[in-house]
């Protein structure tokens, strides 16, 4: 299988477009045969990376479908769904998205900590080398497990590599000892990884993506539930390494970090992470479902087939300002409903039925595209997203600073809307709340910020509210993910049947469920 982050470490050039080359994963449950050169440690670490992107578990669809929606801003417009899904709160242990999930991030874990053992006896590599992919792989086993504790909190804590089938009773690690595993990953990985303008591309782990989710961490860390507030200054101290290193930018046109990413195109500057797709699902690919499920509507295979699932609630519209660019991007002012034809019908203002606009399959680089399946890479960290982090750390330690009114008017401006000043703390903070909504919409953020906020069962309750109310507007009313939601349940979700039917060591359940 072909990996395209390997082609351009391999390559060593600094290329607009993706490249790809043929590498043959290491067997992961085998540490015991350590690497004997450069080559195949890049070949184990491919495999690590693989992990993000194989198959719908994780980035390829799960984690920022049926884990982040629904939320006070995005919405299942499908009103067949109606039980048994997690995108409505209508679900149980059983639920074979969240089992998927389950096992395709301890698939990853058992996959980094396999490298990870193996590449600290392999003598025969370059040291550099060997310090450096270790880095990229604590870095991705710390993402794994940031994902595990944000979902389920207290989690079965694995560091070395399960060699037998019979390695399945692993009792619960609190949810503290999981984040400091995860910050201790973290920062072996920012003391080893290239920076930014020594990797080619946004696919591959730097100095600024690991800075970056450092200042992710600590933020959810200062957050719901642990409420550890000390932490706003190390989010702020990380989220400033990434300004502070001058490698990065806003892409001064918004629409086109996500055209690039359609194109197959890299923008470090702006895109500083993302998980890699490649192809059309045709001969050698790895594809998501970005664009097919999350996209703009189309029944047009030429364009791109979008089923559409994915809309903004009526609050996410009224967030922006008119002449705020981000909007008609966001949340598409046109469909495809013609299968023979290009026309678009466009939709007006009055008409909700919009579907999320951001990752738009006309712009894909083939000419057959699969109905299912796209090209399309995630964006797991952009730089708008740190200069918010850093103005929301800085507001809650300092009150608005003028560093933290720059962060946030950097984004503003890019947005084409007017700069702010003279706020208090809580009309700061506020400000920021409605700012990263209207950047970072339908980028598997909004739920676990609104849950860090402790803010999400009563803004579920009130959009629900809101959708059922608002007259005037052609909508879908489909309010079931709001009607249904709960808690303390919904703030979590349950551990899966198929892992406690076999971990004996897991005796409860996560709360409310």
């Amino acid at each position: 299988m072909k990996y395209n982050i390997i082609t351009i470490i391999l390559m060593m050039l600094l290329t607009s477009c993706k490249n790809f080359l043929d590498v043959t994963p290491t067997d992961f449950l085998s540490p015991e045969n350590y690497y004997n050169n450069d080559d195949e440690a890049l070949a184990g670490l491919a495999g690590v990376y693989d992990a993000l992107g194989n198959g719908d578990a994780l980035y390829g669809q799960n984690l920022w479908l049926h884990f982040a929606m629904a939320n006070d801003l995005e919405y299942i417009g499908k009103s067949y769904i109606k039980t048994g899904y997690m995108l409505i709160y209508n679900y149980d242990a059983s639920n074979p998205y969240l089992e998927a999930t389950w096992a395709g991030l301890y698939e990853g874990i058992n996959r980094a900590n396999s490298f990870i053992s193996s590449i600290k006896e392999a003598d025969n590599v370059d040291e550099d080398i060997r310090l450096r992919y270790e880095g990229e792989a604590r870095f991705l086993r710390a993402l794994f497990y940031f994902h595990l504790v944000c979902n389920w909190g207290d989690v079965p804590l694995r560091l070395d590599a399960t060699t037998s089938v019979d390695d399945v009773n692993i009792a619960l690690t609190d949810k503290d000892s999981i984040y400091s595993v995860i910050l201790d990953d973290l920062q072996f990985a920012q003391e080893n990884v290239l920076s930014a303008d020594e990797v080619p591309t946004s696919g591959r782990v730097s100095k600024s993506a690991v800075w970056g989710m450092l200042a992710r961490v600590y933020l959810k860390m200062a957050g719901y539930p642990l409420l550890e507030t000390d932490h706003y200054k190390d989010a702020k101290y990380w989220a400033q390494k990434v300004i502070d290193s001058g490698l990065h930018e806003l892409n001064p046109d918004y629409a086109q970090i996500f055209i690039n990413i359609a194109e197959d195109l890299y923008d470090i500057k702006e895109s500083i992470f993302e998980v890699e797709f490649y192809g059309n699902n045709v001969s050698e690919s790895e594809t998501g479902r970005v664009g097919g499920i999350m996209g703009l509507k189309s029944v047009n295979y030429d364009i791109g087939y979008s089923y559409a699932w994915v809309y903004p609630t009526p609050r996410l519209w009224f967030l922006y300002d008119e002449t705020d660019v981000r909007r008609d991007w966001n949340i598409a002012p046109y469909e495809y409903d013609d299968a023979d034809s290009e026309e678009k019908t466009y939709l007006g203002s009055k008409d909700l039925r919009r579907s999320a606009g951001k990752f738009r399959r006309e712009y894909e680089p083939y000419s057959t595209k699969d109905k299912n399946y796209t090209n399309q890479n995630f964006p797991v960290l952009r730089y708008s997203d740190v200069l918010l982090m850093f103005a929301e750390a800085d507001n809650e330690l300092n009150g608005p600073t003028d560093s933290a009114y720059y962060a946030l008017n950097l984004v503003r401006e890019r947005a084409g809307i007017s700069s702010v000043s003279d706020l208090s703390q809580n009309e700061f903070r506020s400000l920021i709340k409605d700012e990263r909504g209207r950047e970072l919409c339908f980028e598997a953020i909004r739920k676990f910020d609104l849950i860090r906020w402790g803010d999400f069962y009563d803004e579920m309750k009130e959009t629900g509210k809101e959708i059922s109310s608002l007259s005037g507007y052609s909508i879908y009313n489909y309010t079931y993910a709001f009607d249904n939601v709960s808690t303390p349940r919904d703030l979590w979700v349950p551990y899966p049947l198929s892992e406690t039917s076999l971990n004996n060591a897991i005796t409860t359940q996560t709360p409310g469920w």
